[in-house]
């Protein structure tokens, strides 16, 4: 990061939780500290404390940047701020990676044996049926993973095969449980992609653009 993405203010960040994704915007910046206003995510607040680490996502201009860093304290400056530690270092991501869309897509998913192949459990749109598939629900869906619906107790850090139901066609894509949140008789899993090529990737991504565009014409 040069001193033109340096962190300015009124600018927003989103930190990644264990239920989803929490915007926030910076009020102020010193030498070593960001400040920030309370995260929320659809009318729920982000209460986080001292030492909590955080995954952050900033956004400059038309560029994102991800890092990692931890909560230092909290400010009263008329309002409640929560103060992250400046990063040394931060990673550029491509924004097509990170949009993402709302949606409800019924599909199914399974438990893998991390040490097995994609290709060994589902080929040519075919998955083999030593596997015990659950039904579930696509309810959030990036470039970069998926949010997950289903009855299935599945243990964090667990490795899923999950079928993506495309308009033409069905792809296997394999991802790990990275957040897990007991909601009523349901659980919602945030699901990270692993081992996707850039074409399956682009293809997601197309898919995603593709449902925005029929979401906006709805309206």
């Amino acid at each position: 990061m040069n001193n033109k993405d340096e962190f300015k203010i009124n600018n927003r960040v989103e930190i990644e939780w264990e239920d989803g994704y929490y915007r926030s915007i910076i009020q102020d910046v010193n030498e070593d500290t960001i400040y920030i206003n309370i995260p929320a995510n659809k009318g729920k607040y982000l209460p986080l404390n001292h030492n909590d680490k955080v995954t952050v996502f900033y956004f400059h201009g038309e560029k994102i940047f991800k890092f990692r860093t931890i909560v230092t304290g909290r400010k009263i400056d008329k309002i409640l701020l929560i103060a992250l530690k400046k990063p040394q270092k931060m990673n550029r991501i491509q924004r097509r990676n990170f949009v993402r869309i709302s949606l409800i897509l019924n599909t199914y998913a399974a438990l893998i044996d991390t040490k097995r192949d994609l290709k060994e459990i589902c080929y040519a749109n075919k998955c083999n049926t030593e596997f015990d598939f659950f039904d579930a629900d696509i309810v959030d869906i990036s470039g970069g993973g998926l949010k997950l619906s289903t009855k299935k107790d599945i243990d964090f850090g667990e490795e899923i095969i999950v079928n993506i139901p495309f308009e033409k066609e069905n792809m296997a894509i394999k991802g790990k449980i990275i957040r897990k949140q007991n909601e009523k008789e349901k659980y919602i899993y945030g699901v990270k992609f692993l081992d996707i090529d850039v074409l399956t990737r682009e293809k997601i991504i197309k898919f995603i653009f593709y449902k925005m565009r029929k979401q906006v014409h709805r309206l």
